[in-house]
């Protein structure tokens, strides 16, 4: 095994507990900062902290304001809501028609499953970003590993960043290949809006440039 592929994932390992703590710290602190400023008492915090425990800043919110639109007069924006459960939106229009609240039962049961799918693509998202991040690095490092055992000549070697092709790809990867015409050698870094990248999903990107990534790195000799 290549030692310092050990070491990457030791590091990697280590970077993504890091960052799941940080992220729910953060999703605390703003349930936490709502709660004062609404000027609601601890224990009320409290549950509103144990409902949110694993999700990040950016889904805590989203779920702090499906809440609030379902609470008093109902904003039918809340129909819009991607993850919101769509088995209940007869129950939302009824409600917004006939201009009647909704009960705190049918709240909290909308909002618990709105929590769940939050979590669910929170999963997802980085599942997919650490896979992609995953499977490059290793092909990267076995490519390499192959050249330091002289099975194969660096100066052969061609790397490409290549995207799905299609309209789910964010705009700043789509230009990568562009600002690569020729691919990169072994050791050199991809240029990229986002900055310098060995492969796609390197941590060294910033969180734009390898969430939900599903570009590959494709290697050849040429």
């Amino acid at each position: 095994i290549n030692p310092a592929y050990v070491d990457f994932e030791t590091r990697r390992e280590a970077r993504i507990m890091l960052e799941l703590m940080q992220s729910a710290r953060e999703g605390a602190q703003i349930q936490v900062l709502e709660g004062v400023r609404g000027a609601v008492r601890p224990p009320i915090i409290a549950r509103g902290l144990k409902a949110r425990i694993g999700l990040d800043a950016r889904s805590v919110t989203a779920l702090n304001n499906f809440e609030r639109a379902l609470t008093g007069e109902v904003d039918s924006a809340v129909l819009s809501r991607t993850l919101r459960d769509r088995r209940f939106d007869g129950t939302i229009r009824r409600a917004i028609r006939d201009g009647k609240r909704l009960r705190a039962e049918q709240i909290r049961r909308m909002v618990e499953r709105y929590r769940l799918r939050l979590l669910k693509a929170r999963a997802l998202r980085i599942a997919r970003t650490e896979g992609t991040m995953g499977a490059n690095s290793a092909a990267n490092f076995l490519w390499e590993q192959a050249v330091d055992e002289g099975r194969l000549d660096a100066s052969q070697i061609r790397r490409d960043w290549v995207t799905r092709g299609d309209g789910k790809v964010r705009p700043h990867h789509r230009e990568v290949p562009g600002l690569n015409p020729d691919g990169r050698k072994m050791g050199e870094t991809f240029l990229t809006p986002d900055g310098a990248a060995m492969f796609p999903g390197d941590p060294a990107l910033p969180a734009r440039g390898r969430a939900n990534c599903r570009c590959r790195l494709r290697l050849s000799t040429v």
